[in-house]
């Protein structure tokens, strides 16, 4: 539901909702399956995550981002806004269902993880890691995926060791955004990374520690 401002009804404060209009979502809120009648009152939350309604005639998966629609009350796949980061019901009769989001604003602060290596391929500088910590409040990294993410040694100094050695071990990786071009890197091509268009070009989760051998 968007927000149109604020009122007083019966001496307490209100808010005044009407149905999406544009795709700007910092004015949404989310009631999730409760339906109130035009004119009722009702509850809603723009605390994260949250439960949505979504329209379509399949399930949003994690990691994609839905969005308000103009003329209609659930979030539509071909909109932007918020991020999928549980899975949800499946559509009923009229293709409507559940699903948990988050903003995309306070998904981008999901940008830092730590993690467990779990395949890779030293020589092309990729490896796929195991998600073990997220900053606070954070429920999914962008591209998360069964909780695996592909991860980057752009800087060429990490995955030096041959992969049986690298298999275990821990480490840190943030999203980066090159402002120069460092050349080609390989690719695990394993089905990990959600939708591209979650990440700016450019912008890899790379990893920024890697723990030594004897570390845990």
């Amino acid at each position: 539901m968007k927000s149109t401002g604020l009122d007083v009804a019966n001496g307490h404060p209100i808010v005044k909702m009407m149905q999406p209009d544009d795709s700007d979502n910092e004015a949404y809120f989310f009631n999730s399956e409760i339906s109130p009648a035009s004119g009722d009152y009702g509850s809603a939350t723009r605390d994260f995550p949250c439960i949505a309604r979504y329209s379509g005639s399949t399930a949003p998966a994690v990691g994609e981002e839905w969005g308000p629609k103009s003329g209609q009350w659930e979030l539509d796949t071909a909109e932007m806004g918020f991020i999928i980061v549980a899975a949800g019901t499946v559509p009923d009769a009229d293709n409507k269902g559940l699903v948990l989001v988050v903003n995309k604003g306070s998904a981008s602060s999901c940008d830092f993880i730590r993690f467990r290596i779990t395949e890779s391929d030293f020589r092309n500088k990729v490896a796929v890691g195991a998600v073990l910590s997220r900053p606070c409040e954070c429920v999914t990294v962008l591209d998360e995926k069964d909780g695996h993410v592909n991860l980057i040694d752009k800087a060429g100094c990490f995955l030096v060791e041959a992969d049986d050695q690298l298999k275990g071990r821990q480490g840190f990786a943030k999203y980066l955004q090159e402002t120069e071009s460092s050349g080609s890197i390989g690719s695990l091509n394993l089905p990990l990374a959600g939708s591209a268009s979650l990440v700016p070009e450019d912008c890899n989760l790379e990893i920024v520690s890697l723990c030594c051998p004897a570390c845990p």
